[in-house]
């Protein structure tokens, strides 16, 4: 069962990789896309590593239940801060829309 999962998870990486880098390039300027690219990659890598590492610890100090309710709150937390910078993003389109061009 770890193993089926463990690729669904690799498939879907691999599958949101061209959406995340087609979001990059549309949403960057041509003077730091390249940038971008560097810290997207970086990023993921770290996450890669930290993630199980949080995953081990957290299993080590306080059992396997706690692990996913950890990694539900990091998720949680992803969520809200997605909510507020596109609530933000919204608020600045709206204000650019009554200044005008």
């Amino acid at each position: 069962q770890l193993a089926v999962l463990r690729f669904l998870l690799g498939f879907a990486d691999g599958a949101m990789l061209p959406a995340v880098q087609t979001l990059l390039v549309k949403y960057s300027s041509d003077q730091v896309t390249g940038r971008i690219f560097g810290y997207n990659q970086s990023f993921m890598y770290l996450g890669n590593v930290v993630g199980p590492l949080m995953g081990a610890g957290v299993s080590a100090m306080a059992g396997y239940r706690w692990v996913f309710l950890a990694t539900a709150l990091v998720v949680l937390l992803n969520v809200w801060q997605l909510a507020v910078m596109l609530r933000r993003k919204k608020q600045q389109d709206a204000h650019r829309k009554q200044i005008g061009p």
